[in-house]
């Protein structure tokens, strides 16, 4: 069976990962987890990371995520938005 190279990251699955009180927080935080163990790089596109900026509404929160996208070690990749 054949595996794709990159797993999508997409702006539930964040929202999950941040907040303790979303219902799928746990299956979230499992898939972290088996990302990590697995070294699967992420992918996503500008417009899911401003989705998830918008999201974080507190503006703490919104310049932290921005500051840690600018700084990844090369495991994830965005899809430049296209006209």
């Amino acid at each position: 069976m054949k595996y794709a190279k990159f797993v999508f990251l997409d702006t539930a699955y964040v929202y999950a990962l941040i907040n303790t009180r979303d219902k799928w927080h746990e299956k979230a935080v499992a898939w972290q987890e088996r990302l990590a163990k697995e070294r699967k790089p992420l992918l996503s596109t500008e417009f899911v990371l401003v989705e998830i900026a918008d999201g974080l509404n507190y503006s703490r929160r919104r310049l932290n995520f921005i500051r840690n996208e600018r700084t990844k070690d090369g495991d994830s990749q965005t899809a430049p938005r296209s006209l």
